[in-house]
């Protein structure tokens, strides 16, 4: 049905012009497209299909600038949390648990939501509970933070090589 009032639109244009108010753009590939009245109807993606390539019919292109701008949110409260657990030290060891490696992941969801996936340096770390507390309690001080999950996994178990290179030369690590 799209095709055959466009058909008739075209036919109408060639004889008569376009209507009064409208400017002819001119036909876009296989004799579609932008120029295109704008009273046809169809679905969205029928629309979509009829543009050049590269245009959007407006859906991509206002969801990529909302995409961006949630990305770039995201991006930022990602790098305060990990300032936040850059600022956590090992009560025993003078290096801050990210650059000692215990955090293995920081996944920030565009809804705020944070989960951090870490270990401890030993099964019998004497302060287990407290450290995963506290990594807990900090997250939750940042601004915009909806929601924290701290899991504590032992795979793959913590070893010296999964400091960073600073916090080896820190210690005295070569």
């Amino acid at each position: 049905m799209l095709r055959n009032r466009r058909e008739q639109q075209e036919e109408d244009n060639a004889a008569t012009g376009p209507a009064p108010g409208r400017s002819e753009v001119g036909p876009g590939p296989a004799g579609r497209g932008p120029g295109r009245p704008a009273e046809l109807s169809g679905t969205r993606e029928d629309l979509a299909s009829d543009l050049a390539p590269g245009i959007s019919c407006g859906t991509e292109a206002d969801t990529s600038t909302q995409d961006d701008h949630t990305l770039s949110q995201v991006a930022a409260l990602e790098a305060q949390v990990i300032a936040a657990l850059r600022s956590c030290y090992d009560p025993e060891i003078p290096v801050s648990i990210y650059d000692l490696g215990l955090i293995y992941e920081v996944r920030v969801e565009p809804t705020s939501q944070v989960y951090i996936r870490m270990t401890l340096t030993s099964p019998a770390c004497p302060v287990a509970g407290a450290l995963l507390g506290e990594v807990e309690w900090m997250i939750r001080q940042i601004p915009g933070v909806q929601d924290v999950q701290v899991e504590l996994t032992w795979d793959p178990m913590w070893n010296p090589g999964m400091m960073s290179e600073a916090a080896r030369l820190q210690l005295g690590i070569y």
